[in-house]
């Protein structure tokens, strides 16, 4: 597991993980060292391991409301990241960074205020994810895969009928 770039620590012992975090995150908010929290966030899911599903609330509306903070003070290479890129050094399997983009998505349809260009860029990972084929396994032949690609081009469109993202396409 990778060491806070930041601090340059292992994580804390497991049952004070959520609070450290919490307040870390919240530490380099107040600094406006917004990169630095969005990677100690990043590193709060991680240290979650196999107990992700029951933790994952707290952590997601903070990356949010960091992204919201990188859109109020300019910040754009950090209002376009998202957690696949945060998360890059892991090397998840894709079901687990589904799940994970899967989540920063209801993180931002719980904000106030336009995050169109947010959810844009994590359905364009989500969609990278997963491939018209179906290729990622789920014991079906693809087909949970193929309904989450569908799901996300319905979550695109509706996106793209209210928003003009012409210049963030390749």
């Amino acid at each position: 597991m990778p060491k806070c770039t930041v601090c340059k620590s292992p994580p804390p012992p497991s049952l004070q993980v959520p609070r450290f975090y919490k307040l870390l995150v919240q530490c380099y908010r107040k600094l406006g060292s917004l990169e630095s929290a969005m990677e100690i966030v990043a590193m709060w899911l991680m240290a979650l391991g196999d107990r992700k599903g029951e933790g994952l609330t707290e952590p997601m509306a903070l990356w949010a409301c960091i992204k919201a903070d990188a859109v109020k003070s300019g910040a754009e290479e950090l209002q376009l990241r998202t957690l696949k890129d945060a998360l890059q050094p892991w090397e998840l399997e894709p079901g687990s960074l589904s799940t994970l983009l899967l989540e920063e998505l209801r993180a931002y349809k719980g904000l106030q205020g336009d995050t169109s260009r947010e959810r844009f860029n994590v359905i364009c990972d989500l969609l990278q994810l997963c491939s018209p084929e179906g290729r990622e396994s789920d014991g079906e032949g693809g087909s949970g895969t193929q309904q989450l690609r569908a799901v996300q081009l319905l979550e695109l469109a509706q996106i793209l009928c209210y928003r003009d993202m012409s210049q963030y396409t390749e």
